[in-house]
């Protein structure tokens, strides 16, 4: 049960990530997600109607908001603040639905579905790092602004920013290092011209180094 709660969620999140109009009044009273998702619902629906004083882009001007969250009570730990590991769950989350966002200007089917598949050509987690600057308590909600800032021939470096909506502040930033990478072969592959295209597309700051 646990696992359908936890895969449930994921869909619903990432539903509500590319479909805003279809959050909370398309989930039946009946539904399986609706009490689970009812409080996340409601505030992703609320953040994108603009209810909440979120900036349109980051405090470095490269990445703009993709990923409302909520702050769970079970993400805190003894010290009565959001644990240190958790906001790499925060980076995961944003990163995959910005890719997610980025294949929707693909057109090869393989680039679309195969990205995360673990087959065929991927992307693969390198190195991440993370920056805290103002510790996140519950109840809060949260804006993960992302967004791919650099690329070179086989890799990407993508950036985040925590908000926090209770503070009105950055409470963490942070980085990643993703490899374009060949499961067929196990190795190291040139990033795609088309999927290089479609992040050009989706994050115009990106600086392309080669």
């Amino acid at each position: 049960s646990s696992l359908f709660v936890v895969s449930s969620l994921s869909l619903s999140l990432l539903l509500m990530y590319r479909l805003p109009s279809l959050l909370l009044p398309s989930l039946s009273s009946s539904s399986p997600c609706s009490s689970l998702l009812s409080s996340t619902s409601l505030f992703v629906r609320s953040y994108s109607q603009g209810h909440f004083n979120v900036p349109d882009v980051s405090k470095c001007g490269k990445l703009y908001p993709t990923t409302p969250l909520r702050v769970e009570w079970g993400h805190m730990d003894a010290y009565n603040h959001v644990n240190n590991c958790q906001y790499f769950k925060y980076f995961e989350t944003a990163r995959i639905l910005l890719f997610d966002k980025i294949t929707d200007h693909c057109t090869d089917p393989h680039l679309r579905n195969d990205l995360f598949g673990g087959k065929g050509y991927g992307v693969i987690l390198k190195s991440t790092a993370c920056n805290y600057k103002f510790p996140l308590t519950y109840p809060d909600d949260i804006v993960v602004f992302t967004g791919v800032t650099q690329v070179m021939k086989d890799r990407y470096t993508v950036d985040y920013e925590v908000f926090s909506v209770n503070n009105g502040i950055v409470a963490a930033t942070g980085t990643s290092v993703i490899v374009s990478y060949d499961y067929e072969t196990q190795k190291k592959a040139p990033i795609p011209q088309e999927l290089l295209d479609a992040v050009k597309k989706e994050c115009p700051h990106v600086e392309v180094c080669y």
